[in-house]
């Protein structure tokens, strides 16, 4: 393992005044290196690593990596493995510097490689990824859970080793996948037809809006203990049964059936799930046999597999029959788009201002929390009251209960018009609770690093806090 450092960086740090996130300035450049403590993008303690005058002269000795792109062989790690790192370098560097920061942009480690140029090689490099030449190796060190990356251009997760944590979050890498569009294709058509397989070897280029601002955030709420994973990462149900808490978060639209199954299991068994998300569970996926390839043909006729199951459309289609309202008790077609033309108000209207979630906010039933959206999740509506507020229905199978929050106006995929719930579910009575943000911008910079941002951390902090304490959240609805 190269030396520890820091780098002095731009970064979002939260405001001591109002609590969201803003542009923090600081020097980049240093005349001396200074010894500092190990820091992590979680919240664990962690020993303070102070740099010897050797590992100074040979920082000073490297030349720092320009990375133009690149990739990992994958995208989670548990301490202990062995990463494969691709570099394409801005030039040719034989005695390089590599660095590695948290989410946040400390500088935490630093690796020394030759690094060079590269280009992408073979056929159909949006399935079949770039084909670079390794760069270096680099075995995950005692880091505590978080995400990372390398220069701020290859990011990657490290899966906590504890037994129990607080909460698992999982980072939204199949959605990114999709829409990434290295190579010339991706799962949305940028050039030509669009792809039906995509390479998760290959660099990440889509964006980042809908989920950076939450992780930064949560990095530093350091009352909590939080185990972080990837999209693939939720196929293994071990990785989730170490919490009682699961939260999914951005624009988590890419789901495989295995995914489903154990987030359906993990509630069923009493557990709670907080959903960050909006277009959420949307498309079926599966994974190539050597989980490098994200396939969805998005047409049943087109998809070569003979398992109906796992025909990778929507869930919604009536030939999964797995409905994502029983999961998370919205879905895409009850909401809709929210800040297109619509007849909303880009936010949620307060409708039960007394509920725990509100907690700390003197919100007044009909306020507005700013919180534009490009696509939001609804309930099933069944009328609107005197006041113009939606009235809930019950799924065809029927739920326990569903409380509504909040909500806002929509268009849906078919023109008409929808509603975007925010909603407290639980599908049976012994299931567990799972709190529905239903927003894909709610962990962004429209949402948590946003105008009303101070009230969506508050909200935040209330989600995590009164369900992992168990709290009744069905009050005020």
């Amino acid at each position: 393992m190269g030396c520890i450092c820091i780098r002095f960086a731009q970064g979002l740090f939260p405001s001591e005044e109002n609590g969201s996130l803003e542009i923090r300035i600081v020097v980049r450049k240093l005349t001396l290196l200074l010894p500092i403590l190990f820091f992590s993008c979680n919240q664990n303690p962690v020993d303070e690593v102070v740099m010897s005058e050797v590992e100074r002269e040979n920082e000073d000795l490297g030349q720092l990596v320009t990375i133009v792109d690149g990739y990992m062989d994958r995208i989670s790690y548990h301490v202990g493995e062995t990463a494969y790192v691709y570099v394409n370098a801005s030039e040719k560097v034989e005695n390089g510097i590599v660095k590695l920061f948290s989410v946040n942009g400390v500088a935490i480690d630093s690796i020394k490689t030759s690094a060079k140029p590269q280009t992408m090689t073979g056929s159909a490099p949006w399935a079949n990824g770039y084909g670079y030449e390794l760069t270096f190796e680099y075995e995950i060190p005692d880091l505590p859970s978080g995400v990372y990356e390398w220069e701020g251009n290859i990011t990657f997760i490290v899966k906590s080793n504890q037994n129990e944590v607080d909460a698992v979050v999982v980072y939204p890498s199949n959605t990114l996948n999709a829409y990434t569009t290295s190579g010339g294709k991706s799962l949305y058509k940028p050039e030509g037809e669009q792809a039906v397989m995509v390479s998760f070897q290959r660099p990440m280029n889509a964006s980042d809006d809908y989920h950076r601002a939450f992780f930064e955030w949560l990095s530093d709420q350091s009352q909590y203990h939080i185990g972080y994973l990837c999209d693939m990462d939720m196929d293994d149900y071990s990785e989730l049964e170490r919490s009682r808490l699961l939260v999914i978060t951005g624009h988590s639209e890419y789901w495989t059936r295995k995914a489903r199954e154990n987030f359906d299991r993990f509630v069923d068994s009493g557990n709670d799930a907080i959903v960050l998300s909006g277009n959420t569970m949307w498309w079926q996926v599966r994974y190539n046999d050597e989980r490098n390839q994200l396939i969805c043909y998005k047409e049943e006729s087109d998809d070569p597999t003979s398992d109906s199951e796992l025909k990778t459309i929507r869930w919604a289609d009536s030939q999964l029959n797995y409905s994502i309202v029983n999961s998370i008790g919205a879905d895409f077609d009850h909401g809709g788009y929210g800040n297109r033309e619509d007849d909303g108000w880009d936010g949620y209207r307060i409708v039960a201002e007394e509920s725990p979630l509100l907690e700390g906010l003197a919100l007044e039933r009909g306020d507005l929390i700013v919180l534009p959206t490009n696509e939001y999740d609804g309930a099933p509506v069944m009328s609107f009251d005197e006041s113009g507020f939606p009235v809930l229905s019950q799924d065809s199978k029927g739920s326990h209960r569903t409380g509504l929050i909040g909500f806002d106006l929509t268009v849906n995929r078919y023109g008409r018009e929808g509603v975007g719930t925010f909603i407290v579910f639980q599908e049976a009575e012994t299931s567990g609770i799972v709190i529905n943000a239903a927003s894909m911008n709610w962990c962004g910079e429209a949402g948590i690093a946003g105008q009303d941002g101070d009230k969506i951390q508050r909200i935040t902090l209330n989600m995590f806090d009164k369900l992992l304490v168990g709290s009744e959240l069905f009050g005020g609805n």
